[in-house]
């Protein structure tokens, strides 16, 4: 996992690590570090296989 600070730069990570990588996925969540609660990942780029479910 590499952590990005904005859509843009996980969207372009996936891009460069796709190729050569199975399967990368880059996405989005919103976080409440007061009561450190996450929301659902919003996905933004599927890039190869996945594991089905990954996210539930």
């Amino acid at each position: 996992m590499r952590p990005c600070k904005t859509e843009e730069s996980a969207i372009a990570t996936a891009e460069r690590l796709g190729p050569i990588r199975a399967g990368v996925v880059a996405f989005s969540r919103e976080v409440d570090i007061e009561t450190d609660a996450y929301d659902t990942p919003i996905v933004l780029l599927e890039i190869g296989r996945l594991p089905p479910g990954l996210f539930e």
